[in-house]
Order: structure tokens, then C-alpha cells, then sequence
């Protein structure tokens, strides 16, 4: 039997170390693998899935293996042979993952011997073999050593900085994996947007002009009705003037009637007096 025993640093890891751990591992991932297919390839290579220089699955693969391989730690042959078995079901695992949902996966060992099915290969299992011995005999070790002088709040800030950076690359990328067009995606929606709100100013536009419209048609209405309501008055003024001017007239004939009627009565007894006392 091999010995299992937890080491004195792993056991007060706190939650902000693991996640600067992650953030470090896959950056160092980034640059092991692209600094090594590079020389392979006789060019730069970028062995990110995004722009920047961020492979998540060696910061899961590094720090989750650094705390489960910590009890084998004592052992190198059989923390060789754990990490190099263990590293590998998780590339498969990966790898399977990346093809259910992006429909590839982000490397390809199809031109290395003792490949199945281009995702895990013979010559990386010895090679995690040897990475699972340096990250959890020396690596992990110093980088919580290291981590544990970072002040909390600057390493929340940078670390926040960093994986939201990344979403956002992570985000794009995945878009782009799926045929979707992030561009023309936002053109898309802007000329759905432009054409949305010609559509509400256009309405609006002919509100107005509909309001305006039954603005100036009760204005008419009621320029109509006020001419139509003078006019009424106007008219019953000039009756009443009429009657009153009338009965003035025939009130006035009445009194020259009465005073003309009153003169002949006058002027006869004045002719009957007159004859009567002329003979005399």
C-alpha cells in the first residue's frame, strides 16, 4: 500500500487561492502549449480558443488535480501513473464535451501515434504523467505560497478583471462556432431597430396629422356653429327691431288719428259757432 496523506498546504486553501490558481494555471497552459507547438510547427501558434492567452482547461485540469493527486504526493511512480491516467479520462471527457456542444473540440492528435479518435494520445498521457509530478510537487506549492501574500481585494479585482475579459472572448468565439455571425447578428438588429422606430415616428407622424385634422374640423364646427348662432340673433334682433319700429309707426298713426280726429272736432264746433253768431 502507498501512503495517502493530505499536505500541510493544501489543507487552509481559501476559495480566492483556488481561483488565482485557476487564473494562473490556465494562463500558464496558454503559454507551455502554444510555446511548444510553436517550435513544433516552426511558427507562432495561438492554442487558445479565444484572442487571449487563457486555456481554461489546463486551469481546471491544474488545480483540480493538484488537490485531488495532493494524498499520492509521497509517491512519485504512482503519482505518475494517477496524474497521467487521471489527466487523460479528463481530456477525453473534455474533448467529448466540446463536440456535443461546439461540434469539435480545440486540439487535434490525429497525427500522433497511439490516438483515438484525435482526442487523447499516447505521447500526452506520459506527458501529463510528468506535468501531474511538477504541479503537485512543486508548482501548486509555491503558487499557494505566493497567492497567500496577495492582498484579497487586489487579487478579487484582478482575477474579476481576467475571467470577465475572457467570458467575453469565450462568448464570441462560441457564437462564431456556431455559425452565428456576431456581426451581422447586431446589423441585423440594428435595421430592426432603425426600421421600428420609423415605423413608431411614422405612426406618430399620422397621429398628429389625424389630431390636427379633428383639431381644425370641431374649430369649423364651432366657427359654423358661433356665425349660425350670430346669424340667429342677429335675425331675431332685426325681428324685434321690426315689431318695435312697427308698433312705434301704428302708435304714432293712432296719435295723429286721435289729434287729427280731435282737430276737425274743434274746428267744426269753431265753424258752428261761428254761423251761429255771425247773423246776429
Amino acid at each position: 500500500m502507498f501512503p495517502l496523506h493530505i499536505a500541510p498546504e493544501f489543507l487552509h486553501v481559501t476559495r480566492l487561492q483556488l481561483v488565482e490558481c485557476f487564473v494562473i494555471y490556465s494562463i500558464l497552459g496558454w503559454l507551455v502549449e502554444s510555446a511548444y507547438m510553436s517550435i513544433c510547427e516552426k511558427k507562432l501558434t495561438n492554442r487558445g480558443f479565444g484572442f487571449g492567452p487563457f486555456c481554461p482547461i489546463y486551469g481546471f485540469g491544474a488545480t483540480i488535480g493538484a488537490v485531488v493527486l495532493s494524498p499520492f504526493r509521497a509517491s512519485w511512480p504512482v503519482l505518475y501513473v494517477v496524474s497521467a491516467v487521471g489527466a487523460t479520462i479528463f481530456e477525453l471527457f473534455v474533448g467529448r464535451l466540446m463536440q456535443f456542444f461546439l461540434g469539435d473540440f480545440w486540439w487535434d492528435y490525429n497525427e500522433k501515434p497511439f490516438n483515438y479518435d484525435g482526442i487523447i494520445c499516447l505521447e500526452s498521457t506520459l506527458g501529463w504523467g510528468l506535468y501531474g509530478i511538477i504541479v503537485v510537487k512543486w508548482l501548486h506549492p509555491y503558487t499557494l505560497f505566493r497567492t497567500a501574500m496577495i492582498p484579497p481585494l487586489f487579487g478579487k479585482v484582478v482575477c474579476f478583471v481576467i475571467l470577465a475579459a475572457y467570458m467575453i472572448d469565450f462568448i464570441y468565439h462560441v457564437l462564431l462556432a456556431l455559425h452565428i455571425d456576431v456581426q451581422q447578428s447586431i446589423t441585423e438588429r440594428s435595421m430592426q431597430a432603425a426600421a421600428l422606430a420609423r415605423e413608431k415616428t411614422t405612426n406618430a407622424i399620422h397621429l398628429v396629422g389625424e389630431k390636427k385634422d379633428l383639431a381644425i374640423e370641431m374649430m369649423q364646427d364651432k366657427r359654423d356653429m358661433a356665425l349660425e348662432m350670430m346669424h340667429d340673433k342677429k335675425d331675431l334682433a332685426i325681428g324685434i327691431m321690426q315689431d318695435k319700429r312697427d308698433m312705434a309707426l301704428e302708435l304714432v298713426h293712432d296719435k295723429k288719428d286721435a289729434v287729427t280726429g280731435k282737430v276737425r272736432e274743434k274746428r267744426q264746433a269753431v265753424l258752428n259757432w261761428y254761423r251761429e253768431h255771425r247773423w246776429r
